[in-house]
């Protein structure tokens, strides 16, 4: 059985083994909310590239009905957010991602991403803050 000052290192050292421990499951949680940005974010900028294409096909980009072709967030499962000017000349696609330290991360982006979106991409000469008509 432990006596005095050992009783005390020996707590000493669990106390130091569980800090170490949340230190460790804390790099862990940001690891992978990065790592599920950079497929959001990927998802979006391969999407852009179809986007583009097509623009230059049809000298339009897709009508609202595109919004069901898009990739599914990998947390939410639901789509990305894509919407279309009327006159289908720009398009803003929308995300929602976890990191507030991304220097990309925005509050308030309008659209429907299961939860606020914070980050997209838009067509150009488009800007993902403004509303499209």
């Amino acid at each position: 059985m432990l006596k005095g000052n050992s009783r005390q290192l020996f707590f000493l050292f669990l106390i130091f083994v569980g800090i170490a421990a949340l230190v460790v499951l804390q790099s862990v949680r940001i690891s992978q909310v990065k790592n599920r940005d950079t497929i959001r974010k990927q998802d979006l900028a391969k999407v852009q590239v179809f986007l583009e294409s097509y623009y230059a096909k049809n000298k339009s980009y897709p009508g609202a009905n595109f919004q069901r072709e898009l990739p599914k967030d990998p947390i939410s499962l639901l789509n990305y957010f894509y919407a279309a000017s009327t006159d289908r000349q720009k398009y803003h696609l929308l995300a929602r991602i976890e990191n507030t330290e991304d220097t990309k991360y925005r509050k308030g982006l309008e659209g429907n991403c299961g939860a606020s979106c914070t980050y997209g991409v838009a067509s150009p000469g488009a800007n993902i803050t403004e509303i499209l008509k």
